[in-house]
């Protein structure tokens, strides 16, 4: 019996660098990646932030049916989210990330 080491390499893709679809969550690749071989994905949380309800639930429908996990992100602020300067609004920032790790929850993401 062949023991797995838990430091082996494992594949993942940023799906939303590779769309192309026009709400570029990269949904359309996903079931592509896991016959391919592929361990996981990589999520953009602006992009899934920007989602509505509606969309975002069929993000996560199709991810559990494909069974392609979330276990990264990348692009985790948007542009129209100040972080820095003197226009920065605090409770903007907070808002978006709650709803930021909410998702982030919902789609098991590995934080």
């Amino acid at each position: 019996m062949i023991k797995q080491n838990k430091f082996a390499l494992r594949f993942g893709c940023c799906v939303n660098m590779i769309t192309k679809t026009k709400n570029v969550s990269g949904i359309d690749v996903v079931t592509v990646l896991k016959e391919l071989g592929f361990d996981y994905t990589e999520l953009s949380v602006a992009h899934v932030c920007a989602m509505s309800e509606t969309e975002f639930v069929q993000l996560k429908s199709e991810l559990l049916k494909v069974g392609l996990p979330v276990e990264s992100c990348n692009n985790f602020f948007p542009a129209e989210v100040s972080l820095t300067g003197p226009n920065i609004d605090k409770d903007k920032i907070i808002g978006y990330l709650n709803k930021a790790f909410y998702r982030a929850l919902e789609l098991v993401v590995r934080l």
